[in-house]
């Protein structure tokens, strides 16, 4: 019973925020035990240079996440396209 009560209130508190990915995370981090500041990402070697400014820093991984996608996006459409024709 009180695991489905906060199952209900975990649910209640993504559905009324204006950001659900945002307090989704909020709370899996919650849960984890992860603070924003153990999390921080205080410098970053790319290419053989060190970024230290945070923008710099949300910039490149910005970039490498959104190259990943951008590879493995052809990969994951043919698996599910596969899945789909299993499926008929």
């Amino acid at each position: 019973m009180r695991a489905k009560l906060k199952l209900e209130s975990i649910a209640k508190y993504i559905n009324v925020s204006e950001n659900n990915s945002k307090a989704a995370w909020k709370i899996f981090n919650s849960e984890k035990g992860i603070s924003s500041e153990s999390s921080k990402i205080v410098s970053l070697e790319s290419n053989g240079q060190k970024l230290k400014s945070e923008l710099d820093v949300a910039n490149c991984m910005t970039t490498y996440y959104s190259t990943v996608v951008e590879e493995i996006a052809p990969v994951h459409n043919s698996i599910t396209s596969e899945d789909r024709e299993k499926d008929e």
